[in-house]
């Protein structure tokens, strides 16, 4: 049993050093290929993620534009009973109590249609 020991200390043969190099080599490319392209987690997940954040960056601050311009359009409506009236006149076609509207306008022929 003593005889089948192997010395630890025996150097490499070159062919086994060549050999042993291209090893490594051979995981440290694969190490690196994995950690750029690994699905999920990669470095090109990373940077698709980057952009991804940035575009959503983006579009929260123009959402938040126009909700700063739906604010002030609610508290316009409810504090300046001007606007309001502009609003319901304009959009709902309302009218004050005794008041008339006329209408010059020519009629189209769609409007002959309906009568």
């Amino acid at each position: 049993m003593a005889g089948m020991r192997r010395n630890t200390n025996q150097k490499l043969t070159p062919l086994q050093q060549l050999w042993l190099r291209r090893a490594i080599a051979l995981l440290v490319i694969f190490a690196f290929a994995w950690l750029f392209f690994f699905p999920g987690s990669g470095l090109l997940a990373i940077f698709s993620k980057r952009e991804e954040v940035q575009a959503l960056q983006a579009e929260t601050a123009h959402l938040e534009k126009d909700n700063a311009k739906l604010q002030e359009g609610i508290d316009k409506m409810k504090n300046d009973p001007t606007h309001l009236e502009e609003v319901a006149r304009r959009d709902f076609g309302l009218l004050k109590p005794n008041e008339r509207v006329y209408d010059f306008a020519k009629p189209t022929p769609d409007d002959k249609k309906d009568e």
